[in-house]
């Protein structure tokens, strides 16, 4: 009897086993798949957000453009078109679709044209002062971009830190009197007391550049005139006739770089660096990250 149910019991254990292989294969074969069905979501996901970010990257070109175009109309309507001041310069955010371009404004005329500026202003700019021979390096050197200067013999990487923010290679010949930064003023001979009376005058009442009460110079025949009231003196009077005589300022720019920045909600898509002569539109360096 025993032997019997002993027998009966043995003759189950490898259908029992066989079962429970089966369930336990089963188990394991919808974790995997449910794994796998995870992954392949994960890895759609991905795919799609990639997509997306690269869609909106690679349309953001257009939204660059499109910015540029907009500016330059804007600027185009003003009341004195012809004339460039630090508050046409100011910082704007225009929106296209559901991005937004954060778009800040260099005035290439606020600096020395290099190649258009007499030998005593640019052997007065930093990095160069009065060095003779590396002065004549870079004349001798083609600028197609400002970064050639360190093509010339004897521009090292700290002379080129000190001249790039104080060098143009583009524009006309002239420097923006309503733009011009101190060290250009300077370069190019202008009394140091002079020079604060100018960045009085184009700071307005609130003591800031780029503000809507900025005073602006419309006519560089009448800058002495405009600037009398802050106590010009006879020298500086000078300084300024010579240099208008001289052809060397303005009150306007054809030269604007454009860096905008390119958002989608939190999300930054794209960088741009735009070089570009406003008077035709035509596009004079592009750069993008």
């Amino acid at each position: 009897m025993i032997r019997s149910f002993l027998s009966r019991r043995a003759s189950r254990r490898p259908s029992e086993r066989n079962r429970g292989s089966i369930l336990f294969l089963a188990v394991g074969a919808i974790a995997v798949l449910t794994i796998l069905a995870a992954g392949a979501s994960s890895v759609v996901s991905q795919e799609w957000k990639l997509a997306s970010f690269l869609t909106d990257a690679n349309t953001s070109f257009y939204d660059a453009l499109s910015t540029i175009r907009v500016m330059k109309q804007i600027w185009v309507l003003r009341s004195s078109p012809l004339v460039m001041s630090f508050y046409d310069l100011r910082t704007r955010d225009l929106a296209f679709g559901d991005k937004v371009v954060t778009l800040v404004c260099y005035d290439e005329q606020a600096l020395v044209p290099i190649a258009h500026a007499d030998r005593s202003t640019l052997l007065q700019l930093p990095g160069i002062v009065g060095n003779e021979a590396l002065l004549n390096a870079i004349l001798a050197t083609p600028l197609y971009v400002k970064e050639d200067l360190l093509s010339a013999e004897g521009v090292t990487e700290d002379v080129y830190g000190q001249l790039k923010g104080v060098v143009t290679i583009y524009g006309a010949g002239r420097v923006n009197i309503n733009t011009a930064a101190a060290e250009a003023m300077t370069a190019m001979g202008a009394p140091q007391a002079l020079v604060v009376r100018i960045q009085q005058y184009r700071a307005g009442i609130d003591g800031f550049e780029g503000t809507a009460d900025d005073g602006v110079f419309s006519d560089v025949y009448h800058i002495a005139d405009v600037l009398e009231p802050y106590g010009l003196t006879a020298a500086e009077r000078q300084w300024i006739e010579t240099t208008v005589l001289a052809q060397q300022l303005t009150t306007g720019s054809s030269a604007v770089r454009f860096d905008m920045t390119v958002k989608k909600g939190k999300k930054t898509l794209r960088h741009f660096l735009v070089t570009v002569d406003i008077s035709t539109g035509v596009i004079l360096r592009w750069d993008e990250q």
